[in-house]
């Protein structure tokens, strides 16, 4: 089974006196890679391991081989695969495990002089908030938690530093 990514914590600083947008891009975490030795269906759709800016669909379903091959990147070229034929198409969600549904964001335990976050929102696989004030000196965890389609939650940690 497929197992979606765990995002890793993020350190961006800011002033107090700034009011900036902070966000997570989700879809690296919930991408389909190839793996090998993997039975794979006709129709299933995988990333490389190392993003080249396209997505490879089974166009032949087999079992992968031990080792990922060289992707072509020209739609429509296909590549070899142990028994699998893939093909290049773009990028689209059809490679991905699951997509975001919705998306909260809160400063960790709300300590006191905490920044304030609005505008929250989401727009494909990416979350965002808008965030201001904050103490100098201070460091705050922003908690990203999103409802995945199939029904699992998620969480990404932003670790702020505030400095004046």
């Amino acid at each position: 089974m497929d197992e979606i990514g765990r995002p890793y914590r993020l350190f961006e600083s800011k002033r107090s006196y700034h009011n900036l947008d902070y966000g997570v891009d989700w879809e690296p975490f919930l991408a389909r890679y190839w793996r090998a030795g993997r039975t794979i269906a006709t129709g299933t759709r995988v990333r490389p391991t190392r993003f080249n800016g396209y997505e490879y669909e089974a166009t032949q379903g087999g079992q992968t081989g031990r080792s990922e091959p060289t992707w072509r990147t020209t739609l429509g070229g296909t590549n070899a695969d142990g028994s699998v034929v893939w093909t290049c198409r773009p990028v689209s969600t059809a490679s991905l495990l699951t997509t975001v549904q919705n998306s909260t964001w809160e400063v960790d335990g709300q300590p006191a002089g905490a920044p304030t976050l609005s505008n929250d929102s989401f727009t494909g696989q990416v979350t965002t908030v808008w965030v201001g004030g904050g103490t100098s000196g201070q460091r705050y965890s922003l908690l990203n938690r999103v409802q995945l389609a199939n029904s699992q939650q998620v969480e990404a940690e932003l670790v702020i530093p505030v400095q004046d």
